[in-house]
């Protein structure tokens, strides 16, 4: 007997967590008239499922209702300025600690209207914008990709270029990485080839949120946010072709 709608949208409704999230200044000093700063940060996302059970021999899907803690990070980031900034995430909410981010970025040109840094070690790929919004920022537990699991990415290790133009208005960012995702557990090169990744974004009237939905404040929201980009990749991974 399957459960009326109303009932089935209020399990829906008990599924979705919202993520708790905190973040604090640990130091903010300077140092030859450069300003430092570092600082920790971390968020959780807790919730409790409900699914409907298939017992056909076909299917055989019978999970169980549950709490779970889908996400519970904690990162820690410090910068230099402008010219320099480091970041290490960890996951602690699986079977065992894991690291996410970990990365450290320097930029050789600083300027209003251009500029170019470069980024070394494990991070997000720059394919879609939802692959580079980060989890906590998400309005629901799960990212919306709009493509299979196959031809998503998520963090890899490698390096890229950034480049920020025009006042932000246009970024542009081209990497180069493993192409076996080290959340897998995978962290060499183990086929020989690289997965290239570019992509190209512009924000007419001024830099986007960083988030899902329009959580600026009153004042801020009345100036429209607007984000055009598109992005690539390439790999000759036997499991994985995007070319």
């Amino acid at each position: 007997m399957r459960c009326p709608w109303a009932l089935w949208a209020l399990l829906l409704g008990a599924s979705v967590s919202r993520t708790a999230a905190a973040e604090v200044h640990v130091l903010e000093t300077e140092i030859k008239g450069q300003p430092v700063a570092v600082g920790l940060y971390g968020f959780a996302s807790p919730r409790f499922s409900f699914q409907e059970q298939d017992k056909r021999e076909t299917v055989q899907f019978t999970p169980n209702p549950a709490f779970t803690l889908f996400r519970s990070r904690l990162g820690v980031t410090a910068s230099l300025s402008h010219r320099a900034e480091l970041r290490f995430e960890l996951e602690m909410g699986k079977d065992f600690t894991q690291g996410m981010d970990a990365y450290i970025e320097g930029a050789p040109l600083v300027d209003k209207m251009a500029t170019v840094s470069i980024r070394l070690g494990q991070f997000r790929v720059p394919f879609s914008r939802q692959n580079l919004t980060s989890s906590g920022s998400l309005q629901l537990p799960d990212p919306a990709y709009f493509a299979t699991s196959k031809y998503v990415v998520d963090r890899d290790i490698g390096a890229m270029v950034i480049g920020r133009f025009w006042e932000d208005r246009i970024r542009l960012s081209a990497g180069v990485f493993n192409g076996n995702e080290p959340g897998r557990g995978q962290t060499l090169n183990t086929d020989g080839s690289f997965l290239w990744a570019g992509r190209l974004e512009v924000s007419p009237f001024g830099t986007p949120p960083a988030h899902e939905g329009d959580l600026r404040d009153e004042k801020a929201r009345r100036k429209p946010a607007v984000v055009v980009g598109g992005g690539a990749m390439w790999n000759t991974q036997e499991d994985k072709h995007y070319d």
